[in-house]
């Protein structure tokens, strides 16, 4: 296993997030209701994952180790995609938002949820697309393989510190019962 290998599979577990999220906004135009508490999830849970978990090795261990190979993350690809993850986290406060509206039964709430879902989820593929194109590229063709491998062993204490073990099962059996909800 290398490190990108571990950040294109957690980018297949964020893919299938945000599925289950296209999903629920197609439920609710044709049915006009999803549990307020499944969109609050969805969310937090894309929430957790991504900032506390995958972010936390991207941003803190593999783009300082691109840094140390000549790749700067002031310009470039890398650049590119630093400042789009501002993007992304605004679109998800805005997403967050209208869910809340609707939470709380307000007036159009519906639309903008679904509206502000299909403004997040195509740029979080873009971004996650460029990354596994661009970027992870990069770093299996530039990084040596003894750096990958204290990449790794770094990536197994961020893991083991943001969520552990429980946490990941726990993922999985709740990304099993929403897909078996809104994809099934």
């Amino acid at each position: 296993m290398t490190p990108t290998k571990i950040l294109r599979k957690e980018h297949g577990t964020i893919k299938r997030m945000l599925y289950i999220l296209l999903r629920m906004c197609i439920k609710m135009e044709a049915a006009g209701m999803v549990d307020p508490e499944h969109l609050e999830r969805i969310i937090d849970t894309i929430r957790l994952f991504v900032y506390s978990s995958h972010h936390e090795k991207e941003e803190n261990l593999l783009f300082p180790a691109l840094e140390e190979i000549g790749i700067r993350k002031d310009w470039g690809a890398l650049g590119v995609i630093i400042s789009e993850r501002d993007e992304v986290r605004k679109y998800l406060r805005l997403l967050s938002g209208a869910i809340d509206d609707y939470k709380h039964s307000k007036r159009g709430a519906a639309s903008r949820v679904i509206k502000q879902a299909r403004n997040f989820v195509p740029l979080f593929m873009a971004h996650i697309h460029k990354e596994d194109t661009g970027i992870f590229h990069a770093v299996d063709s530039r990084l040596s393989l003894e750096r990958q491998e204290r990449l790794m062993k770094e990536f197994e204490k961020t893991e083991q510190v943001a969520s552990g073990f429980e946490k990941q099962r726990e993922l999985k059996r709740f990304l099993f019962r929403f897909e078996r909800i809104y994809t099934g």
